[in-house]
């Protein structure tokens, strides 16, 4: 409930994320898919990121953008 209130309350503002051609329900169902998908990849993902550290070095973690 908190990522509704929260997407709801940015509508119009300087984080709104989306712009003005998102409905409030096309911006839930969206954030939700994308909350979604991040669950399913998150393993396959830090998988990788270890691979490149193990590889590069630590310097790899601070060069990488990622949503935690």
């Amino acid at each position: 409930m908190n990522d509704v209130d929260e997407l709801l309350s940015q509508i119009g503002g300087s984080q709104d994320r989306f712009g003005p051609n998102w409905s409030p329900l096309d911006r839930i169902i969206h954030q939700f898919h994308m909350k979604d998908l991040w669950t399913k990849i998150r393993a396959a993902y830090n998988e990788q990121v270890i691979t490149l550290v193990k590889m590069y070095g630590d310097s790899v973690r601070s060069n990488r953008s990622c949503v935690q």
